[in-house]
């Protein structure tokens, strides 16, 4: 797949590449593999991701008028920071600020906008060779730079607000330490998570919980594998092989069946290998939330919930993911 030179040289140089004006929906949501990044997209566009970085590019059957044009994701490293001279402290333009000056671009070109809840400080401009619009976005968990690239100015153009609207979807979060290994008593489900964080084996259900000394900004919260059973499908009815959004939309009906208020929006995530399907309900009183992740796995659904207080439960997604994403389930 092609990929186009950049012209943020100073940074690029320090690391090797590895070698619209239309109706869209972004219905997927990207997660990286250690769940400090997450954003929507296009069904179908395809998705690189790096240590460093991601790359997403648009799928050209659908999206030929932008068919050619790079999305581009990268982490604030401390090799960037230092060489442009950005603090984590500072806001989006302050930090376009810094980088334009470096590059030697014009200042006055800085773009700054409120888009979604997110402040974003964007450039466009040209090498001669290829054109981009490359912005820094704020988030509430530290500044992310995005980028689009393309050698024809009009696919820029076209894309320019599929890009900001990707934008608005950005989440970041904390890196997470998922440095023990945990295989249940039947040694069909292995999944990692954190050192000292308890662990309740009941067979069909298995509870994680966090370590309340180390983790107190959401000690509340109760991580669940649930494995798929008969009582589970009749319960539900569903079946271990139905898709996952089939799943969801059953298990919302059997939810709103008994006068529980559930809900899913349909989007389905990439967590690492897997795929999965969100459903949202809450307690009678709306004192814990509960995201129940529908994953489908090669061997059938299986089901992982997060429950808590709704701050608690956003503080501990990254955790939740990372925990799904190294899972490993072979009945």
């Amino acid at each position: 797949m092609k990929k186009f030179s950049v012209i943020l040289v100073l940074f690029w140089a320090m690391l090797v590449l590895p070698t619209l004006a239309q109706d869209f929906d972004l219905d997927e949501t990207f997660v990286s593999e250690e769940g400090t990044l997450s954003f929507d997209y296009p069904e179908d566009w395809d998705i690189e991701e790096y240590e460093d970085r991601v790359f997403l590019y648009p799928d050209g059957d659908d999206y030929e008028d932008i068919e050619n044009v790079e999305f581009g994701f990268y982490y604030l490293t401390d090799d960037f920071q230092d060489s442009f001279g950005i603090e984590t402290d500072m806001d989006a333009e302050e930090a376009m600020e810094e980088a334009v000056e470096t590059l030697g671009l014009d200042a006055d070109d800085i773009d700054t906008d409120d888009v979604g809840d997110h402040e974003v400080a964007s450039i466009a401009f040209d090498d001669g060779e290829f054109y981009y619009i490359a912005s820094i976005v704020d988030t509430d968990d530290g500044l992310i730079l995005t980028q689009i690239s393309s050698d024809d100015e009009d696919e820029i153009d076209d894309a320019e607000d599929i890009y900001f609207d990707i934008l608005e979807t950005i989440e970041l979060g904390a890196a997470v330490d998922l440095s023990e290994r945990y295989e249940s008593d039947n040694e069909e489900l292995t999944f990692d998570y954190p050192d000292d964080w308890d662990i309740e084996d009941l067979g069909d259900e298995i509870y994680v919980f966090p370590d309340s000394d180390d983790y107190e900004d959401i000690e509340d919260v109760s991580i669940d594998f649930i494995i798929f059973n008969d009582e589970l499908g009749d319960r539900f009815g569903i079946d271990i092989d139905d898709d996952i959004d089939d799943a969801a939309d059953d298990i919302v009906d059997a939810f709103e069946d008994n006068d529980i208020e559930a809900d899913t929006d349909g989007d389905i995530i990439d967590i690492g290998d897997y795929e999965a399907v969100i459903v949202m309900t809450e307690s009678p009183d709306a004192d814990v939330i509960f995201n129940i992740a529908v994953v489908e796995t090669d061997d059938g659904l299986i089901f992982v919930q997060i429950s808590g207080p709704e701050d608690q439960v956003e503080d501990a997604l990254a955790i939740f993911y990372g925990i799904i994403e190294s899972m490993e389930w072979e009945p």
